[in-house]
């Protein structure tokens, strides 16, 4: 791809969500769409969505009004099992696991009856035009992991700035691109990036963001970045695709 084709892949493949205080957005993160048995998914990343009062950006309407999607996120957890609370017969997940720890995973699914759009806002003459396309949703088994030798990218909106008066957040688009996949290590896939991380704000907003391959397979959501260094790190979604097994009912819960 170019760049052009690469930054208008990244927009079209990344989805965005405004976290509102009253009645105006005041924070934004990022997350992805899949077809995964045969239904879509929204994933993005625990520490952008677990606080509540965040929407899924699903239209901008022709009154320049925002619509949202809005629901609760299925948070996941790890630790070793604690066979005392099985064996007592504790239905408390808080008790079934001994020291838990956050998976920084979220996801839920977005029924057929919502769709998400791209928009591009133009302004003609005294009127307001807007061009829009459905989103790009990625057909995965989760099972995708990044490669040594192939190039990597993701997209992002960042540095959002709060129009009280029209009750809008303002933000820049990100590409970045020729992102290479360094290691694997647990829950996270580790990359290093053409440069050094310097100020966190030039990747607020991008967390949960897809990573990208050079195929345009999604191999990663974006989870954090070291500053000072060119180290960012993503979640490895093979791990945790069971969870939306479970919840897609494609495995059976554990019975205790």
């Amino acid at each position: 791809m170019n760049d052009y084709e690469l930054f208008d892949f990244g927009k079209r493949a990344t989805v965005g969500f405004h976290h509102m205080n009253g009645t105006y957005p005041d924070e934004i993160a990022s997350g992805c769409l899949i077809n995964y048995l045969n239904k879509t998914f929204i994933l993005t990343v625990a520490h952008a969505v677990s606080t509540g009062g965040w929407g899924l950006k699903l239209e901008v309407t022709p009154e320049l009004e925002q619509k949202y999607f809005r629901t609760q996120y299925t948070l996941m957890k790890h630790g070793e099992i604690n066979e005392y609370a099985i064996q007592s017969g504790s239905i408390d997940p808080d008790d079934l696991l001994l020291f838990p720890e956050e998976v920084d995973f979220a996801f839920a699914e977005l029924p057929n009856t919502f769709e998400v759009f791209d928009q591009y806002l133009v302004q003609e003459n005294d009127f307001i035009k807007i061009y829009s396309r459905p989103k790009h949703i990625f057909n995965t088994d989760l099972q995708k992991i990044p490669e040594k030798g192939k190039i990597h990218s993701f997209f992002g909106e960042i540095k959002g700035t709060i129009n009280y008066e029209k009750k809008q957040i303002i933000t820049v688009p990100k590409i970045e691109s020729d992102i290479e996949y360094s290691c694997s290590d647990g829950d996270y896939h580790y990359f290093d990036l053409p440069s050094n991380i310097n100020d966190a704000s030039d990747y607020q907003g991008c967390s949960g963001a897809p990573i990208f391959d050079e195929n345009c397979d999604l191999v990663s959501l974006v989870v954090g970045g070291s500053i000072g260094t060119k180290r960012l790190w993503g979640i490895n979604l093979s791990k945790y695709k069971f969870g939306i097994d479970i919840e897609s009912e494609k495995l059976p819960r554990p019975d205790f």
